[in-house]
């Protein structure tokens, strides 16, 4: 009786290609981090406040919340959220703006879009490092992304990556202070978007921004969602 004897090489060798895909995607993955991460900012929100004790009129200084933003200009334009400088609720909100070098900034509240969760913050400095935006146009369900923001108020630049599960979204979508918005024709992801990921970029693995982060439904795992740069 005749016993062959056979040798497999086709499974070891589609191993090899995987691994090399592998090894490339993660390559462009810390490409594309680092090439923005000089750029995203924290955002810090503050309020003065007068309230009376004792019979004296006291003011001080009130933390509200925190986000996200980046740079979208060399002379200091930062993109954001509306919702995010909206958290001092009145005219006497401070926007803090630190950089993952550490250097730290005033900002001034230009201006906050009424249609979209959108606004733009100014800082005073030149030849700062900006963002590179892409084209929201072109994206299309399964383009791999990643979120970059500052997760919790306290980790900043905190990466996580993932695929546009879907685009066109419509939703409304809520701050848990009772404050509604509408949110229209908005990719969604199931990048991870945490609290303070808010008005960071969303980006593909070109490094470029193709969308805002804005908002999770919280009744489900992974599903965030943000706004096409294009819309911005």
């Amino acid at each position: 009786i005749f016993i062959g004897i056979f040798t497999i090489i086709p499974l070891s060798g589609q191993a090899a290609v995987n691994s090399g895909d592998a090894l490339a995607e993660q390559k462009a993955t810390v490409a594309a981090i680092n090439k923005n991460l000089s750029a995203v900012v924290s955002i810090t929100v503050t309020e003065t406040i007068t309230a009376e004790k004792g019979g004296q009129k006291i003011t001080q200084k009130v933390k509200r919340g925190s986000g996200t933003g980046f740079v979208i200009s060399k002379d200091g334009l930062i993109l954001t959220n509306r919702h995010v400088v909206n958290q001092a609720t009145g005219d006497n909100g401070e926007y803090r703006i630190r950089f993952q070098s550490g250097k730290s900034y005033y900002a001034q509240l230009i201006g906050r879009d009424p249609l979209n969760d959108l606004a733009i913050l100014k800082i005073f400095d030149k030849n700062l490092p900006t963002v590179e935006l892409g084209d929201s146009s072109k994206l299309t369900m399964g383009t791999t992304v990643i979120a970059i923001g500052n997760s919790l108020g306290r980790y900043q630049n905190s990466a996580t990556k993932g695929i546009v599960s879907a685009i066109g979204r419509n939703l409304s979508a809520s701050d848990g202070d009772g404050n509604n918005e509408t949110l229209t024709n908005v990719i969604q992801t199931d990048a991870q978007i945490n609290p303070g990921n808010s008005g960071g970029p969303l980006i593909d693995l070109t490094g470029k921004v193709i969308g805002i982060n804005v908002a999770r439904d919280t009744s489900g795992d992974s599903i965030g969602f943000a706004i096409p740069i294009n819309d911005a």
